[in-house]
């Protein structure tokens, strides 16, 4: 098990210190649910009310351990505009790579959800290069779809749904619940 903790100033500035972690949750696999290739998250409070992440890549398992840091952790993830892509389901049936996701991310002020499979918004890929240059979370091989994944939003193959557009479609793991 790798643990990954650093050291940072208690009192640096928070946009809102009184906002808490409530749920995070990404995976990302194949169409049968095989793990072995990609990423899977618990997120949990401690017996001390520590916000803990746990993440396995590729069947290794590794740690974010938020002590002191949830506030700065949450402002991070904001910072990537993640909420751009908040209920939302991208996908694209021409560029198969057998792959989907699901993130979903809910504090006490905000909540973003979105899913896809064959395509990958740019908010998934910068998610996932914060998540390995700050916490040294590795990235799959798998990446490598993401990186080719990535096209305009207006791309002919590539369609965006909501997440009500999305409910008639597939399993039932993409939606907010």
């Amino acid at each position: 098990m790798n643990s990954i903790s650093e050291n940072t100033n208690s009192n640096a500035s928070t946009q809102n210190s009184e906002e808490r972690l409530l749920s995070f949750r990404l995976v990302w696999q194949d169409a049968w649910h095989y793990i072995n290739e990609g990423i899977d998250t618990d997120f949990y409070h401690s017996a001390e009310g520590v916000a803990k992440i746990d993440f396995l890549v590729e069947m290794e398992h590794f740690t974010i351990d938020l002590d002191g840091r949830e506030q700065k952790f949450i402002n991070e993830i904001r910072d990537l505009n993640i909420q751009n892509i908040d209920n939302q389901c991208f996908h694209d049936d021409w560029a198969v790579d057998g792959y989907h996701w699901f993130f979903r991310i809910k504090t006490s002020v905000m909540d973003v959800c979105s899913s896809g499979w064959n395509a990958y918004p740019q908010e998934f890929v910068d998610l996932l290069i914060y998540l390995r240059s700050r916490y040294k979370i590795p990235y799959p091989r798998i990446f490598k779809y993401a990186k080719k994944g990535v096209f305009p939003r207006e791309h002919q193959s590539i369609k965006v749904m909501s997440a009500e557009e999305r409910s008639g479609i597939g399993p039932r793991s993409y939606i907010r619940e």
